[in-house]
């Protein structure tokens, strides 16, 4: 990790003067970004702010090492832009984040500008003149991705709209178009879905449209919940079980109910491993060694109670990355119900 903290700080002290080196992709706006050093063709954001790639070579032990970069270029002032830059050998991005932290760089969770496709947290540095640099990482299945983000002014309104639907789209980019997600289904294998189809959850009702990705899930029931495990990666443990609740209750005064009656059990406002697409409150608490958190997600015939169990921890990093695109999809199923 010494070798990696090493070309961080050579590539963050580069990243103030990019827009003075950078080589312009002969690119201006479009649709569609291409950043060829990671390989992936990023939509562009919608509305009237214009993004436009850019490739910035810097010398290190005296190779040249070529980066993508994304700079705003309508209005082209004040600066905003972002780098990206991939390690393949960084599976872990508190590690990559915890190595930006320092006496002028402070950590922010959930700011803004970052969607829930990436890690739920950022270091950010306030330079004298005003401007702000952050960092932010993105874990996909080929190692973690660090985003360096610099703004002249502060982020607000669209500017932190368009700059999250940006991050979004590299996120989206780097998942790219693997094969949908397998599903084995128990205890009838036989009549379960194909790859890709979408699965009902018969306590439930919901109709899932497993995330696509490397992930395998097996998905059954018995008389009180629904249940998802993920299979692939067994490691570390991720399952999620669901069931109605009850009535017409509204999901922030049920959650106080489950939290009254669960010795131990904590409520915790917008918890970092719970996506955007969730009502911001958890039950948390722990069950035979495990940490588990209750949520709630509301649907046209009354709320849905979820239990998950995540064994990586559901105060790493690394909790959101796991969870957020199966709880997005299940979201998405509890909207449409």
């Amino acid at each position: 990790m010494k070798r990696n903290n090493w070309f961080l700080a050579a590539l963050l002290s580069l990243s103030l003067a990019f827009p003075l080196v950078a080589r312009n992709l002969g690119q201006t706006g479009g649709a569609v970004l291409n950043l060829p050093k990671l390989r992936i063709k990023v939509p562009a954001p919608p509305g009237d702010i214009q993004w436009t790639p850019m490739v910035n070579t810097m010398t290190i032990n005296g190779k040249n090492v070529e980066l993508d970069f994304i700079v705003r270029t309508k209005p082209e002032k004040p600066l905003l832009a972002v780098g990206l830059v991939q390690f393949g050998t960084v599976k872990d991005c508190a590690v990559l984040l915890n190595g930006m932290s320092g006496k002028n760089n402070k950590r922010v969770d959930r700011p803004p500008y970052l969607p829930a496709s990436w890690t739920p947290m950022a270091i950010e540095a306030v330079q004298a003149s005003g401007a702000t640099q952050a960092y932010a990482c993105l874990l996909s299945n080929t190692g973690a991705i660090l985003a360096t983000i610099y703004s002249e002014a502060k982020l607000s309104g669209p500017d932190t709209q368009s700059l999250a639907s940006l991050l979004d789209g590299v996120a989206s980019a780097m998942r790219g178009p693997a094969p949908a997600s397998k599903v084995s289904e128990s205890p009838q294998p036989a009549s379960g879905p194909s790859v890709g189809q979408q699965v009902t959850l018969a306590k439930t009702g919901l109709r899932v449209v497993l995330p696509y990705g490397s992930e395998e899930w097996a998905v059954k029931n018995d008389e009180n919940l629904d249940y998802l495990t993920r299979t692939k990666p067994a490691n570390p443990e991720l399952s999620l079980g669901l069931t109605p609740g009850p009535g017409k209750f509204r999901c922030e005064k049920l959650l106080p109910i489950y939290q009254e009656k669960l010795p131990g059990a904590n409520l915790v406002n917008n918890p970092a491993y719970l996506p955007a697409s969730w009502p911001p409150l958890s039950v948390e608490y722990v069950e035979n060694g495990d940490p588990v958190a209750t949520v709630c997600h509301a649907t046209s015939a009354g709320p849905v109670i979820l239990t998950l169990r995540y064994a990586g921890g559901l105060s790493s990093p690394e909790a959101h990355n796991a969870l957020a695109p199966i709880l997005d999809a299940l979201a998405k199923a509890a909207d449409a119900k």
